[in-house]
């Protein structure tokens, strides 16, 4: 499975914003969001990689 981090803005008032733009990208439930504190996440047999909030 291939990681990739996207990196959105952190803000207590509305706001929208284009996050990922790639055409071959299909959204599905593989997405993980981190909107407070940390999250790990270890996928497959790679090493585990730490994510604060403000990730996709």
């Amino acid at each position: 499975m291939i990681e990739k981090n996207y990196r959105y803005s952190l803000s207590n008032e509305k706001i929208i914003e284009k996050i990922v733009e790639d055409e071959n990208l299909h959204l599905n439930n593989d997405i993980q969001i981190c909107s407070r504190g940390k999250m790990t996440i270890k996928l497959n047999s790679q090493e585990a990689n730490g994510y604060t909030a403000g990730n996709l």
